[in-house]
């Protein structure tokens, strides 16, 4: 589950933090209406709630490897300027993952290319120092 849950989702670099971030969640949102995916992530997070040996393990072999990994889209647009250099990165991560897993795995609701495209525009508009500079 580790080997897969890491690599299921890949880090683009597209040159743009906007680009990054849309191939981001289109990634993201393969990765969680893969039938495996669907099927054990209820049942990892509702063990890890019960089990807290269990949580600490999904922390440090899931959790963190993966926001880690996402990450790198956020200091890579810092690097560029696309950014604030104030930007609250552990918020757009968990806006990044977290709205998404939210839609699909909890809600069960689709996520077309049209909420991806509104999804991009608010993390955004999160980092951005001021929102109108934001490339289009």
């Amino acid at each position: 589950v580790t080997k897969v849950a890491v690599a299921a989702i890949d880090v683009p670099d597209t040159g743009t933090i906007r680009g990054d971030i849309r191939a981001y969640l289109q990634n993201g949102r393969e990765a969680l209406t893969h039938l495996l995916a669907r099927t054990i992530i209820p049942d990892l997070l509702a063990e890890a709630a019960r089990d807290p040996d269990y949580s600490a393990t999904i922390a440090g072999q899931i959790r963190e490897p993966r926001r880690l990994k996402a990450a790198q889209l956020f200091e890579r647009a810092r690097e560029r300027g696309e950014i604030a250099a104030d930007a609250d990165i552990d918020v757009a991560l968990d806006t990044i993952g977290g709205a998404l897993y939210w839609r699909q795995s909890v809600m069960q609701m689709d996520a077309d290319d049209d909420y991806l495209d509104r999804l991009t525009e608010a993390i955004l508009t999160l980092v951005a120092a001021d929102p109108r500079s934001v490339k289009r």
